[in-house]
């Protein structure tokens, strides 16, 4: 394969990228939000924003609780291990 076609197929990969990149957005922390008129506006990151109907918000808030406690539960038990573990090993290292 020659330079230019190896280039051309590695702008392509790019571009996919680009584009899948435009299409995700991790939210860390929200700033602020507000409703209005049926919606939610939730601030988030350099000033973007998330928009969402509350109608359908309010219909995946049951699914949203479960799955956010179900993570929660997981993350927490993962640190417990690690806390254990820690214990354990200053017991035996004395």
């Amino acid at each position: 394969m020659s330079t230019i076609n190896k280039l051309k197929e590695k702008i392509k990969t790019l571009e996919k990228q680009i584009e899948s990149s435009n299409k995700h957005v991790y939210v860390h922390r929200t700033h602020q939000w507000v409703t209005n008129d049926g919606e939610i506006t939730i601030w988030f990151g350099d000033e973007q924003t998330l928009t969402w109907n509350i109608d359908d918000l309010f219909h995946c808030l049951d699914d949203l609780i479960q799955e956010c406690v179900t993570e929660k539960r997981k993350q927490d038990n993962i640190k417990l291990d690690q806390i254990k573990n820690t214990l354990k090993y200053i017991i035996e290292f004395e």
